[in-house]
């Protein structure tokens, strides 16, 4: 009786443990989505770039040629921006929203895929465990999840690609195998460059390295892969340079560029040692709170329970085997690395599963890092209504106690309960997201709104009229600004160096010395740049 009792408690606890993943991600999904379109699109960031490569694919009509104030882009290939076109289309607006949303609909795929590829090979705890430590690291947590960038659906891509060398191997379909990582690898290519190229070539020799069947690499299934691949990027390729007479070297080598400027090719031994050294302390903040879990490594026996498991032992073969990459190059950031993450979050949270009956430090130190921080964020919501930067929200009072109640709750479940630990932390985790959408995100906007206003006015001003950036100024990043511009004129912002009286020109201080001319408009795009909407009257 005592052992069906005890069954009966599993079930019990594994099936809780299901409905508070579910409520997790429920909650994650308001979140995410909550506050995606409070912002306005930040100049400050490559999301300001996405935007406006795609605003002006839209205004010309070329959907073939990337273009950044009307010249060619040559920095990445075209398939994000058809993908954010086509968010704009659906939704029927320019809106930060719909330039953002294809993010979190990568990033809740993503976690799909997680958690189905890891549940086939281990088990659905750390299935759960999984997906849920990905969504919820405290870099997508507080800032990629608000940004409209590239990385989190090119990471889709690629991490579905290195899980299905593994699945369709073991399926023993090596010919399917080649052809469909190829295909994702033409995908993921088509949508950053040769990132995917060189993620592709590491995942697949380290693999069947270690496999010892290194003579798959040489195989006609291999080539036929790669023989699709180029089939793909090439049929774009070959329509591109029909609508644009330049060198293709030109192309080819900026895309070689754009991929090896922050890596040890451009640096010096300095800075890579210094890079090698900081960076993983680095990743400890940026992918926090999961991070922690690291300590569950150092054990005797690590190797040994490394390799217990095929699946986790290929998981962290490939991370290392990528990671080093990034490890070796300064200048890279964090969001580079969330095509490997989920391979991180998979080992770690196999060896949370592993071991959490054990009563070592590790698991102690886990618990008790946890479990005080749950006992600070009651505590915290309180001082809400008593801070200049949040007191004059709309019912600060009424949100501070709504939080202040979840989150004793939260600290209830987590000590009184038998639900796994991680769950309940990544519960707390997903009430402080809608917290920072309360307190926090719309704090962060200001200046972007005024940037805002600014191209409305300008807009005004100069409505139906030429004007353009003039060349040689020192204007900053205004990529988030000239989309704003585009979208409410309906033109493409170019830059020229033809001063003609009729044409309004943006420009800094120092190109209107020894000119006479008429100001419109100042603004400040950022500090220290100060801008003017001017027209040359001689």
């Amino acid at each position: 009786m005592n052992l069906l009792s005890g069954i009966n408690k599993i079930e019990n606890t594994n099936r809780w443990n299901n409905w508070l993943f579910l409520l997790v991600i429920v909650l994650l999904l308001y979140g995410y989505l909550a506050a995606l379109g409070t912002l306005p699109v930040d100049n400050r960031t490559d999301e300001g770039r996405r935007a406006l490569v795609t605003a002006e694919m839209r205004i010309s009509g070329d959907y073939f040629t990337p273009t950044l104030y009307a010249q060619p882009y040559l920095n990445k290939p075209p398939l994000y921006n058809w993908i954010i076109a086509s968010s704009f289309h659906v939704l029927g607006s320019y809106s930060s929203f719909a330039l953002r949303l294809p993010v979190i609909i990568s990033l809740f795929i993503m976690g799909f895929c997680i958690y189905y590829f890891v549940k086939r090979y281990v088990n659905n705890t750390v299935a759960l465990l999984s997906a849920i430590t990905f969504l919820t690291n405290g870099r997508i947590l507080i800032y990629d999840s608000l940004q409209g960038l590239i990385d989190i659906s090119f990471g889709l891509i690629m991490y579905t690609s290195m899980m299905l060398v593994y699945h369709l191997d073991k399926k023993k379909k090596i010919e399917l195998l080649f052809l469909i990582t190829y295909f994702l690898t033409a995908i993921a290519f088509l949508m950053k460059g040769l990132s995917a190229v060189v993620c592709q070539g590491i995942t697949l020799t380290i693999y069947f390295i270690y496999t010892k069947r290194i003579r798959l690499l040489f195989s006609l299934s291999h080539f036929t892969g790669i023989l699709l691949f180029l089939i793909i990027t090439g049929g774009y390729y070959l329509i591109y340079f029909q609508k644009n007479n330049f060198e293709p070297l030109l192309l080819f080598k900026k895309l070689l560029t754009e991929s090896t400027d922050r890596t040890i090719v451009k640096f010096s031994i300095g800075d890579i040692i210094l890079h090698v050294v900081t960076y993983p302390f680095k990743l400890l903040y940026h992918y926090a709170p999961w991070m922690i879990l690291l300590v569950l490594l150092f054990r005797k026996g690590f190797y040994q329970k490394l390799n217990s498991n095929p699946f986790i032992f290929y998981n962290a073969v490939i991370f290392l085997s990528n990671f080093i990459i990034y490890w070796s190059s300064p200048e890279v950031y964090a969001r580079y690395l969330f095509f490997i993450l989920p391979l991180l979050f998979t080992v770690l949270t196999f060896f949370y599963y592993e071991y959490k009956n054990s009563e070592d430090w590790k698991n102690k130190f886990i618990s008790y890092v946890f479990g005080g921080w749950l006992l600070l964020l009651p505590a915290v919501c309180l001082l809400f209504p008593f801070i200049k930067m949040t007191n004059s929200i709309n019912y600060v009072w009424i949100k501070s106690m709504a939080l202040c109640i979840a989150f004793v709750g939260v600290c209830l479940i987590f000590f009184k309960s038998q639900l796994n630990k991680i769950l309940v932390f990544a519960l707390a985790l997903a009430l402080m997201r809608i917290g920072f959408n309360w307190f926090v995100v719309d704090q962060r906007g200001e200046s972007l709104r005024q940037l805002e206003k600014d191209a409305s006015i300008i807009s005004h001003i100069t409505k139906n009229k030429p004007m353009y950036i003039l060349s040689g100024s020192d204007v900053g990043n205004l990529d988030g600004f000239a989309f704003h511009l585009n979208i409410s004129r309906n033109d493409i912002l170019q830059l020229t160096d033809s001063i003609k009286k009729d044409n309004f020109y943006i420009t800094d201080k120092l190109h209107l010395q020894n000119h006479q001319v008429k100001v419109f408009h100042e603004f400040n795009n950022e500090k220290p740049y100060h801008l003017y909407l001017v027209q040359f009257t001689q």
